[in-house]
């Protein structure tokens, strides 16, 4: 249900001009990497909303989420609390809420902002964010979204807390980076009588045979 009332919160994130490498709703998994004398050390990285399993393990794309010196910036959100009813059915009305924090990263360098005017970057950036968020409306799917009651982090570690990227990252939390987090309420309403089902439609085969091209 989050992933409804969260469909307008991308497009509004996507649109604030200087957001680059927008991430969805992330989730956290253990990737296994190779240790001393062949030992698994297991860290937990954000994987972006829809990943595949493919791209995740095989082609890395477990990274896409930790900052970079190549990327302009990073977004995207983490689920702090699942939607739950807020009040008792009423005539066939349902209010449900969560909270999200929407985690960034900038680059200043790369960004074009002028690092030696310290201005603290992650707050303007937690700004433009509220801004864009703050409010309601109707999604496509019968239902009304909110978003309020935020709240901001910036600077603060504790914002990467869930994940242990190893020390190549850490050097990319200090300035001439900045980071952050804006935390706020989702609400989601909707009627029983207002909504369409779940469509259903043919099963999808699955492959039976694997058959390998000859080497050219």
């Amino acid at each position: 249900m989050i992933e409804l009332a969260l469909s307008a919160a991308a497009q509004r994130i996507t649109e604030i001009p200087w957001v680059e490498r927008y991430g969805g709703i992330s989730r956290p998994v253990k990737i296994p990497l190779q240790g001393a004398q062949d030992v698994p050390i297991y860290r937990t990285y954000p994987i972006r909303q829809g990943i595949s399993d493919s791209e995740c393990y095989q082609q890395n794309g477990y990274l896409e989420l930790v900052p970079d010196e190549r990327y302009l910036n990073l977004t995207y959100m983490e689920v702090l609390r699942p939607m739950a009813e807020v009040t008792g059915q009423t005539y066939g009305n349902f209010q449900f809420r969560g909270r999200v924090r929407l985690v960034f990263w900038l680059n200043l360098p790369k960004m074009g902002v002028h690092i030696d005017n310290i201005v603290g970057y992650a707050g303007i950036a937690a700004r433009d964010i509220i801004a864009a968020l703050s409010g309601d409306g109707p999604d496509n799917a019968g239902g009304r979204y909110m978003y309020s009651n935020f709240s901001v982090l910036t600077s603060d570690m504790s914002v990467f807390s869930r994940y242990d990227y190893g020390p190549d990252a850490d050097a990319l939390m200090l300035y001439p980076f900045d980071f952050g987090a804006v935390d706020f309420d989702v609400d989601y309403l909707f009627s029983q009588n207002c909504v369409s089902p779940l469509a259903v439609g043919a099963p999808i085969e699955c492959v039976q045979e694997w058959k390998f091209s000859a080497p050219t």
